[in-house]
């Protein structure tokens, strides 16, 4: 598993030089998900939310760190209508 920081808008992840790519193999690793939503804080990323990534990105965990992404989240998570 590894836990990086996610533009919850643009699905970019944060790289070790603070600047933003497409790819999750060139995201910055932090050794723990506090570590890495205290970093968003104090950095101000905006649009932030935190994700443990597996190897099956169907296992992956998203943890909002700003309101937008808190929101984003409800949207994707709606149950779809039977039929």
């Amino acid at each position: 598993m590894k836990i990086v920081a996610q533009n919850c808008l643009t699905k970019k992840y944060l790289t070790e030089q603070g600047s933003w790519t497409r790819a999750p193999a060139k995201a910055k690793v932090f050794d723990t998900s506090w570590k890495a939503y205290e970093y968003c804080l104090l950095h101000r990323i905006p649009h932030a939310q935190i994700v443990l990534k597996f190897d099956s990105a169907e296992f992956d965990l998203r943890l909002p760190v700003s309101d937008t992404c808190k929101d984003q989240n409800k949207k994707t998570r709606q149950p779809k209508p039977a039929g």
